[in-house]
């Protein structure tokens, strides 16, 4: 048999799997309309008028009236966090150059513990309905404005692979074209997100987190059954050296060391949870700061579990085409179809299946798209999706960052640092794709066979040790060193510290922040008992040097 006729051959989409796939779309519309009938009944049964009934109103709808429940809110953020990116991605990943990606698990924890101490009792405390008034509070209208372009634009360079992602699924199961089914599932969640609010929202997502958990079990269980069990997975994988110890290189080009992974790891995120309108805005709808702390630990639980599922999903696809490489044969068309063609391989026989999958796999999508042609041609998910919402999300990061942590720090550096690193990472982010897509930059894959393949494909059968994807040798490591070639996990990393340092030195040349009149519930806490205490001291300075240095302050505010 020809690849291309096993292709078609495995694309046993049946009636079973279309309905499954149909049920869980209108599961979550009937969500959205039984959300939307309560949200009506409460605005009838307000008694104040006017201004006050807005207000009610608003927050009920976007943060659910501040009274949800840490159950929903906990599945929520999960199913928000883990797109269909990381459930296509990250096996592909682990299957391409092994489980050393899988490292960054790390420095999930180190992110939560930012998020306790840091970001969340400042968020909690300002009662905030968007994480972007903080930023208008913190510094001035105009960094609340470029904070929400930076948003928008961090969101249409996301969004589009967020969609792509589980229609290339779809088409792996199917055959149908990627870009007509992308737009009945947009309508869908439109529709949910819109009328029902945030309560919609998170009810959807408890229901696609536990079809996303769901899915995943039947084909890790399945699959691992079909090879002969979880020792063949393990076997296989260390013969290739896809489970390693971690690489402790200080190469910044290497796509995957303990550092970039750990560093630049803890940045990536937090761009995704602690400056997240999206994820904030499900903390901030629980009523206590305790609720929302202990929201980020059962979060961070269900993700690491979740990671830990799609790593060793990677290594079973590998034990299961050992010696028959799909991307090679093209058997699977991109990289990202690698999951879906072991479901269909280990699941397409049993009706229903393979729709509970690929309904998994757009849950994982919906969920985020509550809060595109070109995507085709830019490679694997995972790393295009951190590089280019970089680009935003670095400056993002390091403005949130210096408002709650560095009181120094105003409104005009804050906006000259955004400004300086968006420009950076525009470059950056527009050198490293180019470069990817033109194949003037190569990672080593670990080593593939197509010794065993029982079909017949373009090419010959023979074994690679490790190559690159394409069969080029990537010359990097004798490359000479450009900034835009370091790890991509480091681009939100240095996007955040060049907007920090840049806004930092320029609020001290301009010496003109005060920080006497600056409101202390915009510092997170360990910052706010400083500066409390900084002017706790002032007062009880002498007379003469309170007026020295009152003096030396009008002084200044005359020359500026």
């Amino acid at each position: 048999m020809h690849v291309d006729e096993l292709r078609i051959s495995l694309q046993s989409f049946g009636w079973p799997d279309y309905v499954v796939f149909c049920l869980m779309l209108a599961i979550c519309a009937v969500i959205g309309i039984h959300f939307c009938l309560q949200l009506r009944r409460e605005s009838r049964q307000l008694k104040a008028t006017g201004a006050e009934e807005a207000a009610s109103s608003a927050a009920s709808y976007l943060v659910g009236g501040r009274k949800m429940k840490i159950f929903p809110i906990t599945m929520s953020l999960i199913s928000s966090f883990i797109s269909g990116i990381t459930l296509l991605g990250t096996p592909t990943e682990v299957y391409l150059y092994g489980a050393q990606y899988l490292y960054i698990m790390g420095s999930l924890v180190l992110m939560g513990l930012c998020m306790f101490y840091i970001f969340l009792p400042v968020f909690h405390e300002l009662n905030l309905i968007s994480t972007y008034k903080y930023l208008e509070q913190r510094y001035n209208r105009s960094l609340r404005l470029f904070g929400s372009i930076m948003f928008i634009m961090a969101s249409l360079l996301w969004l589009p692979i967020v969609i792509y992602v589980p229609a290339i699924a779809f088409n792996q199961a199917t055959g149908v074209n990627i870009h007509i089914v992308t737009p009945c599932v947009c309508v869908v969640c439109i529709f949910y997100t819109c009328i029902g609010g945030l309560k919609a929202v998170v009810w959807t997502d408890v229901v696609q987190t536990l079809i996303m958990f769901g899915a995943m079990a039947l084909v890790l269980i399945k699959g691992t059954m079909d090879i002969g069990g979880p020792g063949v997975v393990w076997q296989r994988a260390k013969q290739t050296a896809r489970v390693e110890s971690p690489n402790f290189t200080f190469d910044l080009s290497e796509r995957y060391t303990f550092y970039s992974l750990v560093l630049g790891g803890v940045a990536h995120w937090l761009k995704s949870n602690a400056i997240s309108q999206n994820m904030i805005q499900r903390y901030l709808s629980l009523p206590t700061l305790r609720d929302a702390r202990i929201a980020i630990w059962t979060f961070i639980g269900g993700v690491l579990a979740f990671l830990a599922i799609c790593g060793y999903t990677g290594l079973l696809i590998y034990a299961t085409y050992a010696d028959c490489d799909p991307l090679e044969t093209k058997l699977a068309q991109r990289n990202d179809q690698l999951l879906p063609l072991l479901v269909m391989e280990t699941l397409g026989t049993y009706p229903g299946l393979p729709g509970i999958f690929v309904a998994g796999v757009f849950s994982a999508a919906l969920s985020s798209l509550s809060t595109v042609f070109i995507v085709e041609k830019l490679g694997a998910v995972l790393q295009l999706t951190i590089t280019l919402t970089s680009v935003a999300n670095g400056p993002l990061l390091g403005i949130f960052t210096s408002g709650v942590l560095l009181p120094w720090v105003n409104s005009k550096g804050a906006l000259l640092g955004g400004v300086s690193s968006l420009l950076v990472m525009a470059w950056m982010c527009i050198k490293a794709q180019h470069d990817l897509v033109t194949g003037d930059l190569v990672y080593q894959r670990k080593p593939y066979s197509t010794l065993g393949c029982n079909y017949t494909f373009a090419g010959e059968r023979r074994a690679f040790s490790s190559l690159p994807l394409d069969g080029a040798i990537s010359a990097a490591s004798d490359a000479p060193f450009h900034l835009y070639r370091i790890s991509y996990l480091y681009f939100t990393l240095f996007g955040a510290l060049l907007t920090i340092v840049v806004a930092l030195v320029t609020s001290l040349v301009l010496r003109e922040t005060d920080l006497d009149a600056l409101d202390t519930r915009l510092l997170t806490p360990f910052v706010r008992r400083w500066l409390e205490r900084r002017r706790s001291r002032r007062t009880q300075l002498p007379p003469q040097k309170l007026a020295k240095r009152a003096k030396l302050k009008a002084v200044q505010e005359t020359a500026a």
